[in-house]
């Protein structure tokens, strides 16, 4: 199966916003940010059979530390082997010292993809903690 990452187009955001799984996340993404995002340094797009199925990126905090994000597609689910070599290719290439990433609480499988990556959790629970108010158990990767 033909998988590759690059950077994103605007096109990209479009499919993979448009994806059911994302439909809470659309308004996050107007087209100034989608721009913004798509010319930044972190941000990546992984396609499978030439269509994408995730896009992520990291957020710098500020020098060496920074968080992960990543929008997935229902096609991410099923093609879970490229994306999820890719993905860790895409982590262990970072270079920053400290890496986060949260994961919402109780979502078991992305919490083993976490550890798969090479993060260790650091608080199981923190309280509203996302953009929707949601609680989410926080990881971290020290490089």
């Amino acid at each position: 199966m033909y998988s590759e990452m690059r950077r994103p187009t605007p096109n990209d955001f479009h499919k993979v916003l448009s994806d059911p799984l994302n439909e809470v996340n659309r308004k996050l993404f107007p087209l100034s940010i989608i721009h913004t995002l798509c010319d930044d340094a972190y941000t990546v797009v992984i396609l499978v059979k030439d269509e994408p199925v995730l896009i992520g990126g990291l957020s710098i905090y500020w020098q060496g530390r920074g968080k992960l994000w990543t929008l997935f597609t229902t096609k991410s689910k099923r093609n879970f082997v490229p994306v999820f070599r890719l993905m860790k290719k895409y982590v262990d290439g970072l270079d920053i010292k400290r890496v986060e990433l949260d994961i919402p609480y109780g979502d078991d499988n992305l919490k083993r993809r976490a550890e798969l990556l090479g993060f260790t959790k650091y608080a199981d629970r923190a309280r509203c903690f996302d953009s929707f108010g949601e609680d989410c158990t926080l990881f971290e990767r020290i490089n």
